[in-house]
């Protein structure tokens, strides 16, 4: 581990998937030392120039680094960033040591579990669902309806089976991980399309909520869209 901090820049806006990074960095607290840039997108900000040459996506979160030869890169997708930074700064703590062991297995299961597949279901939702991004004549009542149901059916019973075996503490068992921080962001937006009506994982969410760094994430929730 390097004995200065490591310098990033997160690319950011509230609420979005760049939410995951911008917690991990205050769980990491000492280790890394950040800036964080606001992207307005609902002025367009992702379509600039400067911000194309960091992710032709258009899309957040874009971290900013120094590799171990000096040069700036730029990495995109959140889970991507989650899981190099902190394999980089904090294996063994908010992660199990890097080997071939079960833990390890399961880490990485439930952080791509969450990234992957809860992800775009919950994308399909927020470009097909009443309030969502599509026009409205583009929009598939059916897609809603089914992604509901396979949420419903197949998600939730998942999450809190894992829950329950682990103790009922974190998604791995007594220890948070990096892990939660995808899952939990998952499941607080799954709460926007009334998915999370379950006393298991509403004690889950209220568990890591208590923690300042998730605080810290989520302190500009509230100017989403302002």
């Amino acid at each position: 581990m390097a004995s200065q901090p490591l310098e990033v820049t997160l690319y950011h806006y509230p609420l979005t998937r760049s939410t995951r990074p911008l917690w991990l960095l205050h769980e990491l607290g000492g280790k890394v030392k950040f800036t964080c840039k606001r992207v307005e997108l609902m002025k367009g900000e992702a379509y600039s120039p400067e911000f194309v040459r960091m992710n032709p996506n258009h899309a957040l979160p874009v971290l900013l680094y120094k590799d171990d030869s000096g040069v700036e890169q730029a990495l995109f997708e959140s889970c991507a960033i989650v899981e190099f930074l902190t394999d980089a700064l904090a294996a063994g703590e908010l992660a199990p040591p890097i080997g071939i062991s079960n833990g390890r297995a399961e880490y990485k299961k439930w952080l791509w579990f969450a990234g992957s597949w809860m992800d775009q279901l919950l994308w399909q939702l927020r470009q097909h669902d009443e309030s969502g991004i599509l026009p409205s004549d583009q929009k598939d009542s059916r897609v809603v309806d089914r992604t509901k149901g396979k949420w419903i059916k197949e998600i939730v019973p998942q999450v809190v089976a894992q829950l329950e075996a682990k103790g009922n503490m974190y998604i791995l068992g007594e220890n948070f991980t990096a892990a939660d921080i995808i899952v939990g962001h998952c499941l607080r937006w799954s709460k926007a399309y009334g998915l999370c009506d379950n006393e298991v994982l509403t004690r889950y969410l209220a568990r890591l909520a208590e923690r300042p760094a998730y605080q810290a994430a989520f302190q500009d929730a509230a100017t989403f869209g302002k």
